[in-house]
């Protein structure tokens, strides 16, 4: 006899199951994407890539790229840096990696790490390091009197 699925609370402050769907789900099923999961098959209503969302399976998509977007980082830096008229932005990310070896090769296929733009920026950081380590090595002389 098959064993009945372990449920678990479902928190809906983090973007869990949407409106209407049940709150307990089965055990180390994320809510949203057992609700998109389960709504019924609309494959022969057309092109599915043409086919738009019903409001449930809307809502479930949403919470999935709520809850998505809430995972916090141990590292999270976001500036912008006002240039011109246009700004700049930085973000630097870190924590647990958690992706997958076949999603890290795809990534590192699109986004490769030797570009000018990145070359331009590690210059750009040595730049400015070499002349803090700079202008702290003449104060430091000054402060000594060995000018």
């Amino acid at each position: 006899m098959a064993e009945p699925e372990r449920m678990q609370p479902c928190d809906r402050s983090l973007g869990g199951a949407p409106d209407g769907a049940p709150d307990v789900v089965p055990e180390g099923r994320d809510p949203a994407v057992g609700a998109a999961m389960d709504a019924p098959d609309r494959s022969d209503a057309g092109d599915a890539a043409a086919r738009v969302p019903d409001d449930d399976e809307a809502q479930s998509l949403e919470a999935l790229f709520l809850r998505h977007d809430q995972r916090r980082h141990p590292v999270d830096l976001r500036l912008s840096i006002p240039w011109f008229k246009r700004g700049l932005y930085v973000v630097i990310l870190g924590g647990r990696e958690l992706r997958s070896p076949p999603r890290l090769r795809k990534e590192r296929d699109r986004h490769p790490i030797i570009t000018l733009g990145n070359a331009l920026l590690a210059v750009s950081v040595l730049a400015i390091v070499y002349a803090l380590a700079l202008v702290a090595l003449v104060a430091f002389q000054g402060m000594r009197g060995d000018v």
